[in-house]
């Protein structure tokens, strides 16, 4: 007996000193998990295809010369420079900004307003979102020349009405003014967006607990108060969400302006994207065109980033 017990603890010791052999995991794939990448991999292709490749081109072509056609040369931040000593470019920035913070604000304000009054059991309400939606579905440059019809000298039905109310003041071209030009296009921007803030905030706004609402209602606050207190607190994430979405819109805005400044002045509405395209095909400065674009990429990224930390913080 007491032989076994001296060999069995022998063989444990063996057993333990040798080393234990370990199985070497294999990553298996599941069928289900193979089909995936494959529908992801044209999605992937032309990402890389259409915007990365694209970008990283931009940024090789910013520190170029090239006229489109013969050989480019290597210039470094010349062209860099140039945007930041030339004044008309430094005046597209200024019209990016100032459209950016216009239509931002206007954008998110009247949404929200919309949906709050939206955000109601009357008659015809359906009615009336639709309408307000309407316009999103109309193509940009059609809206841009109906428009541009609407606020030309001889047909202004606007500068009319304001000439009937004794606001005389009020009634002359807006877009052919070069001081009133920007905002004119800010005003004809908001009416074709402003439906998709209405509905984001729409639909978030019908997510609100009504317990709080009544709860607030039978504490005695009125409806703004009410609104201002809980609906606008808990909607925090989706303003958030659409200033980002206004901010990259309004600082790559180019279908409206471009289709606006066919007949009026060019620079009280030049932007930055307008101003790429004709640096690049009407003045074969592609490599300038690249430096601009590379500038625009880069503003966007961090106000974006900026906003989106500012937000964080706050919450």
């Amino acid at each position: 007996m007491v032989d076994r017990v001296v060999s069995a603890r022998t063989i444990d010791k063996t057993a333990a000193a040798r080393p234990i052999a370990v199985p070497r995991s294999r990553i298996r794939l599941r069928p289900e998990a193979i089909a995936g990448y494959l529908f992801l991999l044209p999605a992937v292709f032309l990402t890389v295809a259409f915007v990365v490749w694209p970008i990283v081109q931009s940024f090789r072509l910013s520190l170029f010369s090239w006229n489109g056609d013969g050989p480019q040369t290597f210039v470094g931040l010349q062209n860099f420079l140039r945007i930041v000593q030339d004044k008309a470019y430094s005046a597209a920035f200024g019209h990016n900004i100032l459209f950016m913070v216009a239509y931002t604000t206007l954008e998110v304000v009247i949404g929200f307003c919309l949906a709050a009054l939206l955000n109601t059991r009357i008659r015809g309400v359906v009615f009336f979102r639709t309408v307000y939606f309407v316009p999103v579905v109309v193509p940009t440059a059609v809206a841009a020349l109906l428009w541009g019809m609407l606020l030309t000298p001889s047909i202004d039905p606007f500068s009319a009405f304001f000439r009937a109310v004794g606001l005389p003041f009020l009634a002359h071209s807006w877009l052919g003014d070069s001081n009133t030009a920007l905002y004119a296009v800010v005003v004809i921007t908001v009416w074709k967006n402003v439906g998709v803030s209405m509905i984001v905030y729409l639909a978030a706004m019908q997510d609100v607990p009504t317990e709080l609402l009544e709860a607030a209602s039978i504490d005695g606050a009125g409806i703004v108060r009410r609104y201002y207190s809980i609906v606008l607190p808990l909607l925090r994430p989706i303003t958030a969400t659409l200033i980002a979405l206004s901010i990259i819109y309004a600082m790559r805005t180019f279908d409206v302006v471009w289709a606006l400044t066919g007949t009026q002045p060019r620079a009280a509405l030049e932007m930055v994207s307008t101003l790429i395209v004709r640096v690049a095909f009407s003045f074969h400065q592609f490599g300038l065109a690249s430096a601009l674009a590379v500038v625009l990429f880069l503003a966007i990224f961090v106000l974006a980033l900026l906003q989106t930390r500012l937000m964080d913080d706050r919450e």
